[in-house]
């Protein structure tokens, strides 16, 4: 291994339950496979997101709040259900006689 690849030991932890939002928009990436910033975190913590009081983000809130935002959308979209988008899939499927 190259001397400059931090060992496990040297590695830094991170506290899911308190991350900056530089972590957190670092974390979101890597697990997103595209581009969080900080500026979009900060746009959430405006609008309502959850922030510990020393303004860390707690990400299993913060993916709570997600997921409740996504189940409204389900509930004002109820052909984005996996169930419903699997009947849709079913009839264009079909074949005409």
């Amino acid at each position: 291994m190259p001397e400059s690849d931090p060992t496990p030991a040297d590695r830094t932890a991170l506290d899911p339950a308190a991350l900056s939002l530089t972590d957190a928009a670092r974390v979101l990436s890597a697990a997103k496979n595209g581009k969080v910033t900080v500026d979009m975190l900060q746009a959430d913590v405006q609008a309502g997101a959850p922030t510990n009081t020393d303004g860390t983000l707690n990400l299993v809130h913060y993916a709570r709040r997600l997921a409740r935002i996504f189940q409204g959308l389900i509930g004002a979209w109820p052909h984005l259900r996996h169930g419903a988008s699997r009947d849709v899939m079913g009839v264009v499927g079909r074949r005409r006689r």
